[in-house]
This record gives structure tokens, sequence and C-alpha cells, in this order.
């Protein structure tokens, strides 16, 4: 497709009176519409990642380099699970997700309202 065949597209679906792609999609139009879907995938991508076990649990043979998440295994022996560590463990482990959220509060919020919202 050439510019000027992707420029004619562009005027069609954004109106008769615009003049390309500056005044269809704007900084403005980016903030607007891009911003709280990508927060909300962030937080997504980052909670996954961050709870993953088997990829670690597969990849990892020495114990120095293991994540957090594979170093909660250490509480539970083959009888016995230390309950009280492995929960007080568990919080402090909690603790990145839960401020990356707080940060993004509200850009999230909208992001997960903007897709469930029919307009």
């Amino acid at each position: 497709m050439t510019g000027d065949a992707w420029s004619e597209r562009l005027r069609r679906i954004c109106g008769p009176n615009s003049r390309g792609a500056q005044s269809c999609w704007s900084a403005s139009s980016w903030d607007l519409l891009a911003w709280p879907a990508v927060a909300a995938v962030a937080v997504f991508a980052f909670q996954g990642a961050w709870n993953d076990f088997l990829w670690p649990l597969v990849m990892t043979k020495s114990n120095d380099v293991q994540t957090v998440q594979l170093g909660l295994t250490v509480f539970i022996q083959q009888n016995t699970t230390q309950w009280s560590l492995l929960m007080a463990s568990v919080i402090v482990i909690s603790i990145p997700v839960v401020v990356l959220f707080l940060f993004g509060q509200r850009t999230f919020q909208e992001g997960v309202a903007a897709g469930a919202v029919k307009e």
C-alpha cells in the first residue's frame, strides 16, 4: 500500500474534514485510549511472571539462582509444613505486586472497565 492510499483510507475512517494521521490520532488520543489498557496488561504480565513456578523449577539447578517462589518450598518438608513461616513469607513476597497495583490503581481500573462497558 502506498503512502497516498494509506492516507486516503485514514482520511475516510477519521472523517472528511481530517487532514491525515495527526488530526485523527494525536498524542491525547493515545493517552485516552491506550494507557489504561497498557497498564492493565502490564499488571497482569508482571503478576504472571512474578508467580511463575514451573519454568524456574525446570531451568534452575542451583539454589543460588532460584526465584522467591521456589524458595517457599523450603518450608514444606515431607511430613510437616511450617505454616507460620510459609504464610509470613507469602505476605512478604506479595508486597511488590500490591505496590505495583496501588501506584497504578486508577489506570488499571480504567483499563479493565474499558473492555467491559459497551458504548
